[in-house]
């Protein structure tokens, strides 16, 4: 019973901030210094409940508060949202996660091998957002990885790509070449990652073999 209440409660939060986003928005450009905690808390309600693209909410915090102290409101949100999630997930979800997992050879394969390297799997998947971050939070609330794995995994993870997003949406009306920039070295921090990723990989085989 709790976890439908928990489910419909959702689905009508998700209903209202849709029905008032506008104003949200308006209301997220002019916000204060003063006001950081409530944006912490607002970007932490945008990465629970997407009305809006998380992108442009990133943005606007770089755009008012700068860069850096944009890109660290982008990151506490983000990370507290993510852990909110799994925390859900985990309570409420957990055995019918499990149990539809079993059901598959294949996923629950996958899912081991999840499991073994969670924390690595966790970083790179923050460091390379090909997976949808809501995505990745229930599935690794559906697995055994551990609160701590997870959360520290994750907060590494989303430094680089917050403070981008924060850095863009500061230089975006300012100067299209420093945007242009940020992208670039981003996409080649990810290629870099991406690498040394394939090289740890083929390091661990060959040493398994040997």
């Amino acid at each position: 019973m709790k976890k439908w209440l928990f489910v419909i409660g959702y689905i009508v939060v998700i209903s209202i901030a849709l029905l008032y986003r506008e104003p949200l928005l308006v209301w997220l450009r002019g916000g204060e210094p003063s006001q950081i905690p409530l944006m912490i808390a607002l970007v932490t309600f945008i990465g629970l409940f997407p009305v809006v693209p998380f992108t442009l909410i990133a943005g606007i915090m770089g755009s008012k508060y700068g860069p850096l102290t944009g890109g660290l409101i982008n990151l506490a949100g983000s990370l507290l949202a993510s852990v909110l999630m799994f925390l859900a997930v985990r309570l409420f979800f957990f055995r019918q996660g499990r149990a539809y997992l079993s059901r598959f050879a294949q996923l629950a394969s996958i899912t081991q091998q999840f499991e073994k390297n969670a924390f690595l799997a966790i970083l790179f998947a923050r460091l390379i957002p090909i997976v949808p971050s809501p995505l990745l939070n229930v599935y690794a609330a559906i697995s055994k990885v551990t609160m701590s794995t997870f959360v520290l995994a994750s907060g590494l993870g989303k430094v680089p790509l917050m403070l981008v997003l924060a850095f863009v949406g500061n230089r975006l009306l300012a100067n299209w070449r420093d945007t242009a920039l940020a992208a670039a070295i981003y996409l080649i921090f990810i290629a870099v990652t991406y690498l040394g990723y394939r090289w740890w990989k083929k390091a661990g085989t060959k040493t398994a073999r040997s």
